[in-house]
């Protein structure tokens, strides 16, 4: 175990645990945007980003990556800190400027946008590689981040609908601003501009999940299940599986 401290608190933590972690955990709140439990942290916003001191020797690092190897001292709301969280924000504030989030984010920091940065109206996108992130976990890698510096983006391959995209919407589930567009209508689902039929739950009857998902699952898993909406898999659940039907949970 390691003895540090967090905004003068003292704190014991194991080897490796993120600073993001550790903090938590006494109570001490990180923003983050990036950052999601499900998945893989690559501190891509900065706006976690802290200061840690060790043998009076100091320095910036961001708190979801930076594994605990030693004692250290680490602030996460000191004028240092705050100065530099306050021009990530403005940047993204310029950058996604009628997003709800950024500008919670934004009122939560007491920041406010910086009039040297452009304003690029219309724009919701942080390119943080969410997204991406989740549909590469899930082994669909239909999405993925082009460009580089200020025309980089997230989108499918030339920009048309992608033929390994199974429509799960699990990058519009991770999206911190509400950027992807998923549209649901008479059974069927829209993203990335490519059409989905969605099946209907065995049990209760509704439209739960495009066929290709579907198809996805039972191809990774071998399973021959019937398809359970969540709704309906947990009253399954709750009767402890009675009887012998399999489900394919969505």
């Amino acid at each position: 175990m390691i003895e540090i401290t967090i905004d003068q608190k003292p704190v014991t933590c194991e080897k490796g645990e993120t600073i993001l972690e550790a903090a938590a955990r006494i109570g001490i709140e990180i923003p983050t945007l990036c950052h999601h439990e499900g998945l893989c942290a690559q501190g891509v916003c900065r706006v976690c980003m802290v200061e840690i001191v060790e043998n009076g020797w100091s320095q910036m690092v961001a708190a979801c990556i930076f594994p605990i190897q030693r004692s250290i001292s680490i602030f996460t709301n000191n004028e240092k800190v705050n100065k530099y969280r306050a021009t990530v924000i403005s940047l993204l504030l310029a950058q996604t400027p009628d997003d709800e989030c950024i500008e919670r984010l934004a009122r939560r920091c007491n920041v406010r946008q910086n009039e040297r940065f452009t304003t690029q109206r219309g724009e919701k996108c942080m390119v943080c590689g969410l997204c991406v992130r989740a549909c590469s976990g899930l082994g669909a890698g239909a999405i993925s981040t082009v460009n580089r510096g200020i025309t980089k983006k997230i989108t499918t391959p030339y920009d048309e609908p992608s033929a390994d995209c199974i429509g799960c919407s699990s990058c519009a589930n991770v999206c911190p601003t509400g950027y992807i567009d998923v549209e649901e209508y008479d059974g069927v689902r829209i993203i990335w501009g490519k059409k989905f039929e969605m099946i209907r739950c065995t049990v209760c009857g509704k439209h739960y999940m495009p066929k290709e998902q579907y198809d996805y699952i039972r191809k990774k898993t071998g399973s021959e299940a019937q398809p359970v909406c969540d709704s309906c898999n947990r009253i399954v659940i709750a009767k402890k599986w009675k009887g012998n039907i399999k489900y394919v949970y969505g």
